[in-house]
């Protein structure tokens, strides 16, 4: 298993099917992932993006049992308060 870039924790594993062979890792991610764009930005902005656990960029082409790694910063909810908000709950019986 490769180490992950320092910092980073991994998102997603994906390994390239043969139908996908000679694509750009753009595609593949694109059309096999679905991942969000405000992630894909966060992943590269990280340098997360590896083939085969070597750095990689989006216009690579991928062979078929690559695998492709995508890691981000972690999240961080610290700055994140909790708010007291009222609830309402509602009963079907009223």
């Amino acid at each position: 298993m490769n180490q992950l870039p320092s910092g980073l924790v991994e998102v997603i594993r994906h390994q390239v099917m043969p139908e996908d062979e000679g694509r750009m890792i753009r595609d593949i991610i694109r059309s096999r992932v679905g991942l969000s764009r405000g992630l894909m930005r966060k992943v590269l902005s990280s340098g997360g993006l590896s083939l085969n656990g070597r750095p990689a960029f989006m216009g690579n082409r991928a062979q078929s049992g690559d695998v492709i790694l995508l890691c981000a910063e972690p999240s961080s909810s610290e700055d994140i308060l909790p708010e007291a908000l009222p609830l309402n709950v509602f009963y079907e019986d009223e």
